[in-house]
This record gives C-alpha cells, structure tokens and sequence, in this order.
C-alpha cells in the first residue's frame, strides 16, 4: 500500500484563502494512487491540489454570517428595488403589453 502526504489549504485555492493549513496522510491503494495522479496530471495540477478541489466540491463549508438581521436584510432590499434605475414609475397599461397588433 502507497502513502500519499498532502498538504491542504495552501497555494492557489481558487480564491479562497485562511490562514491555518493542515496535513493529513492517507493510506492509499497503488490502484487509486495511480488514479489520482493521473486525473491531476490531466488537470494540470499537483496531486494535493486536485485532492483540494475534490474534497471542496463534497465537504460543505459554513457560510458567513451576516452582519444584518433578516429585517435589516429586507429593508436593505427593499430599498435597492425602489432605487433601481430601470424601475417606472407607473406600470405599463394593458394596451401597452397587449399582443394584439396595434
């Protein structure tokens, strides 16, 4: 059996970025070895990078919190949609989105 070390949380993340790295070590079958490093080698990427992105899209992250309660978060809404600039100020009439041709 194959011993692969990775080294997670560093280098080029796809934007995100912390501060805290972590290393683990799996026990890897050669089977699976050779198939994480040839799928990394098609994606242009280091093994731990392609292993990165693998456990991102399955390990779900916590989102941020909002500094807004859900009342303030509405009425922040609320008044984007009423200072849209492509808002009217009076909706089309009926004749104006009729189908019928004019």
């Amino acid at each position: 059996m194959a011993f692969e070390s990775l080294e997670l949380g560093g280098g080029d993340s796809g934007g995100a970025s912390w501060s805290d790295d972590m290393s683990i070590e799996i026990e890897l079958k050669p089977d699976m070895e050779a198939e994480l490093k040839t799928r990394a080698q098609k994606n242009g990427l280091p093994v731990s990078q392609y292993v990165q992105r693998i456990l991102e899209q399955y390990v779900p992250v916590q989102p941020v919190q909002s500094a807004m309660t859900p009342e303030e978060r509405v009425k922040a809404f609320q008044d984007w949609v009423d200072n849209f600039p492509y808002r009217r100020s009076e909706p089309l009439s009926d004749d104006a989105i009729s189908r019928r041709a004019g």
